[in-house]
């Protein structure tokens, strides 16, 4: 009989501790090109004008940068405990509040992906007719499954986000309609009350 495992997207992905090394040993390049990376995203979102209407000012904007620069640094650092889930929710929870649908932010990330990739290329080239295809093939399988996993965390969450507000919405409705319903019943008694006050009249 199969054995049963427990569920870990972790694991599943591949984010093995040769995987987690790979990303580590690419953490000092990502630092060194991430500036570059963030600064050419940002000018290919004022492409999009309903991308750049989510941010309210340019120091919103700048306030993103940061905290995505900061997020795809953190993301390297290998770790996936709780301070980088914690990294993950706020980006989460951001795109919800801001509306941000998950195709937007998933062809973010296929962004910032392809540029990752082409870093790894330009920093291990072949060197005398050593071929580094494999080297590199390996660091990129690492910086993918980490990018993916990064991207199934943050689409979770802002599901979980968008469920949530939908349940608040319908409390509130329902908060709403309740409210209204007592002040009709109020309403009601009170006009019922003042009838028969003026029976009452009426008959005496």
């Amino acid at each position: 009989m199969a054995v049963a495992h427990r569920y870990n997207i972790v694991d599943f992905i591949g984010m093995d501790d040769q995987a987690k090394a790979h990303l580590r040993e690419l953490a000092p390049i990502v630092q060194h090109e991430l500036p570059r990376i963030m600064q050419d995203f940002y000018e290919h979102l004022k492409q999009w004008p309903n991308m750049m209407a989510t941010f309210s000012s340019q120091k919103s904007m700048q306030h993103a940068h940061d905290r995505q620069y900061a997020h795809w640094q953190q993301l390297f650092q290998a770790r996936f405990d709780e301070a980088y889930m914690e990294s993950v929710r706020k980006v989460g929870r951001a795109h919800a509040r801001h509306g941000l649908k998950p195709d937007w932010y998933i062809g973010g990330y296929s962004f910032v992906l392809t540029r990752l990739h082409a870093m790894i290329n330009r920093h291990y080239p072949d060197r005398l007719g050593r071929n580094r295809h494999e080297r590199r093939s390996e660091l990129q399988a690492a910086v993918t499954r980490a990018v993916m996993l990064d991207m199934q965390y943050a689409i979770s969450i802002y599901l979980d986000e968008a469920e949530q507000e939908k349940m608040d919405a319908l409390t509130r409705a329902g908060d709403s309609f309740n409210d209204g319903v007592g002040e009709i019943n109020q309403e009601m008694n009170t006009a019922v009350a003042d009838l028969s006050e003026t029976a009452n009249a009426l008959m005496s």
